[in-house]
């Protein structure tokens, strides 16, 4: 795997991860929250990665 995948994996692992927790721990839905938290941890697994190759300053 490139650095780029595995940091958009890594990121959307854990954006699940915490996103089963919160709405676990708010009563929400979970199955949203862990879409939801995956979809937003990878997009910043991403960004990281674009920082990371100094295209983002």
């Amino acid at each position: 795997m490139s650095d780029t995948q595995q940091r958009v994996l890594s990121g959307g692992a854990i954006g699940t991860g915490v996103g089963v927790v919160g709405t676990a721990l708010t009563g929400g839905c979970i199955t949203c929250g862990a879409v939801i938290g995956g979809a937003v941890g990878a997009g910043a697994g991403y960004v990281v990665d674009l920082h990371e190759k100094g295209k983002i300053p």
